[in-house]
């Protein structure tokens, strides 16, 4: 029951963070059981997370209670606690885009003129939160705000990270007034994908610096699910193991959920749960300079290689909150981001968007794998394999998506 990354960790330690996976009927009183405070206050990270939907909780445990949990009739799997990070660089440069230029790259503005705008579509970002106030969030009505995991006592994004991704896949238009070397372009146009979308923010790191554990993150998961959130934004990554992930999204994938998950910002190497061959995993594509940046993780594995995609990740100017905020003459509000993070929420974005279109056009719903066909034009998945580079099979812009939805299904996007 213990995964292959507890029992290595148990070669060079004796008290290890874990999430424990049980059977529904026995998780009460495993909970009880194994989730004690006394060797918490050795890891600030973790805390007791208990995670009912998933028949989960968090604990922190010494090698013989891992030797007796692996011995539980209704324990299904331990798996390690990893540690998390947003995945993000500050574009300090001179050069930058805007989201509203960026969308209008991907032609996303095509889609938005037709009236695609996410209406009807459930959509989440499990992040650093949201601030509360800020041109680009829409009125109450369109404003679901999950709060946040019970790890956190305050909803509100000090980072900013949660609030600029989220106003990436969802945020209304706004006008930013720019300062310093960036003043030659003021009142430029900022926007989100999706302003009609239902969307929900979850708050699952944190710690001023935007990291966080598993189980926080498993935590915001779980009351998106609960609020309906079929695609789930993940613009943030780590490079612990991430083995909780090799059960948790093929399992859910299956059910019809998308996971849209950032490829991680260094060369080489894929961060986790990027790495999910099930995820929907986006490197990033510089639409300046329209080339993948050195920095965009890229991996191959045993049978396949990821990113799966690639989106804009370049100095994008987009609204933001807290300390990441502080480009423009009203402080606080808007920030310009380079990273995989930034590619993700705009793949989050066009997502929304699609499902829409493939609710009300096709009369079914998207699924990762028909996103997949999408950017290869196949519907053998194993030939879009092949075909992948470090910028996997490219860009999911209008022209991919009129040419697949007017060859497959007859729907003419015009």
């Amino acid at each position: 029951k213990l995964s292959y990354a507890v029992e290595e960790k148990l070669t060079k330690a004796k008290v290890i963070p874990v999430i424990v996976r049980t059977k529904k009927e026995r998780f009460k009183e495993l909970v009880d059981k194994y989730s004690k405070p006394s060797l918490i206050r050795q890891f600030s990270l973790y805390r007791n997370v208990k995670i009912p939907l998933f028949s989960m909780f968090s604990a922190v445990l010494t090698s013989g209670s891992l030797e007796e949990i692996n011995n539980e009739s209704g324990v299904l799997g331990v798996y390690t606690n990893g540690r998390r990070m947003m995945m993000y660089h500050l574009a300090l440069g001179q050069q930058f885009t805007s989201s509203a230029e960026t969308i209008e790259y991907v032609g996303a503005d095509k889609l938005q003129s037709m009236g695609y705008r996410g209406e009807g579509v459930n959509v989440g970002v499990v992040d650093t939160g949201l601030v509360l106030h800020h041109p680009q969030i829409s009125t109450p009505v369109n404003f679901r705000f999950t709060r946040y995991s019970s790890v956190f006592n305050n909803p509100v994004d000090f980072e900013g990270h949660g609030t600029y991704c989220t106003l990436l896949v969802a945020g209304k238009p706004a006008y930013a007034f720019l300062t310093g070397i960036r003043s030659g372009r003021p009142n430029l146009l900022v926007k989100g994908f999706a302003s009609k979308s239902k969307w929900y923010s979850a708050k699952a790191l944190g710690y001023g610096l935007g990291i966080g554990s598993d189980a926080d993150l498993l935590k915001g998961m779980e009351l998106l699910i609960r609020n309906g959130v079929k695609i789930i934004n993940m613009s943030w990554g780590g490079y612990d193991p991430g083995d909780v992930y090799d059960f948790l999204i093929p399992a859910l994938t299956k059910k019809g959920f998308i996971f849209v998950a950032a490829a991680g910002n260094q060369p080489g190497v894929v961060s986790s749960p990027g790495d999910q061959r099930d995820a929907l995993t986006v490197g990033a594509w510089d639409s300046m300079t329209e080339r993948v940046p050195t920095w965009s993780g890229y991996q191959q594995f045993d049978k396949y290689s990821k990113p799966d995609l690639v989106m804009p990740g370049v100095s994008v100017l987009n609204g933001s909150s807290g300390w990441l905020s502080f480009v423009d003459r009203n402080f606080g509000r808007y920030a310009i981001l380079s990273g995989t993070s930034v590619a993700t929420a705009h793949a989050t974005g066009m997502i929304t968007l699609l499902a829409e279109l493939y609710k009300k056009q096709i009369g079914k719903e998207l699924t990762t794998n028909e996103v997949k066909a999408i950017l290869c034009q196949k519907t053998n998945l194993s030939q879009c394999e092949a075909e992948k580079t470090e910028a996997g099979n490219g860009l999911l812009n209008f022209d991919v998506i009129k040419s697949w939805v007017e060859t497959e299904y007859g729907v003419e996007l015009k």
